[in-house]
């Protein structure tokens, strides 16, 4: 009797390694399964979002709570958009600057509700990332980012630009957008956002009763005249000059 248990019970061994062969295939099966969760790379304010986002005031919170400093950024959405790409992002903070177009931009770690809001009149705007919110794959075409001033940078021009030549257009291909004749800067302004069809653009200041005047032009022959009062220019001519 003592015997026959033995056998058995080598029997039950010699089974053993199948069970495990069997875990080793499942084992080995898992990763095909496993997909990784798609990353959202662009962030669009929820609709209908609650009164509370956007609310001016302050923050109490611990400096590991800011993620690094305040950055520039053309507007609230930009802001949204960098604290939803930022992996440990919760809440931004927005406000606008003073002088000129766009932002700055705030990021923490923690949500609004762990940071001691308190709403005032700070001109810094709160929002909870989750709450105000969404992730939209599909991107909103930004419109290309407009310059507020251009310089002119004559002595970078190619030897065969017009940069403040004097003279006359002939067989010109006119733009009918009045071009703004407030200043030289402002008229090269009209021309590089009318864009890239905007060839030439001629500059007349003020004189005498006559007022000055900008002319844009898709293409035409400037023929050089040293007594005229009109200059050409290329948008070349001219570059953006950052706000500092």
């Amino acid at each position: 009797t003592t015997e026959a248990a033995s056998t058995t019970e080598a029997a039950s061994t010699t089974e053993a390694p199948t069970t495990t062969t069997t875990e080793a295939q499942s084992t080995t099966e898992a990763p095909t399964t496993t997909t990784a969760a798609p990353v959202c790379t662009n962030y669009i304010p929820l609709p209908n979002a609650p009164s509370t986002c956007g609310k001016q005031g302050k923050v109490s919170c611990r400096s590991a709570q800011k993620l690094g400093q305040a950055t520039s950024v053309t507007d609230v959405n930009a802001c949204g958009k960098l604290c939803g790409t930022t992996l440990t992002c919760k809440t931004f903070s927005y406000s606008p600057k003073f002088r000129s177009s766009g932002g700055y931009c705030q990021l923490y770690s923690a949500p609004l509700s762990q940071l001691s809001f308190s709403p005032c009149n700070t001109g810094v705007k709160f929002y909870d990332l989750d709450t105000c919110y969404t992730c939209s794959n599909t991107p909103t075409p930004t419109p290309p980012a407009t310059c507020s001033k251009y310089v002119p940078v004559f002595e970078k021009c190619a030897k065969d630009t017009h940069c403040g030549t004097r003279g006359e257009i002939c067989q010109e291909d006119k733009i009918n957008v009045a071009g703004d004749a407030s200043c030289l800067e402002n008229c090269a302004k009209s021309c590089i956002d009318y864009g890239k069809e905007c060839k030439y653009f001629s500059y007349q200041p003020a004189f005498y009763n006559s007022a000055a005047k900008c002319k844009l032009y898709k293409g035409g022959k400037i023929t050089k005249k040293s007594t005229s009062w009109v200059k050409f220019y290329e948008q070349d001519c001219f570059k953006c000059q950052q706000s500092k």
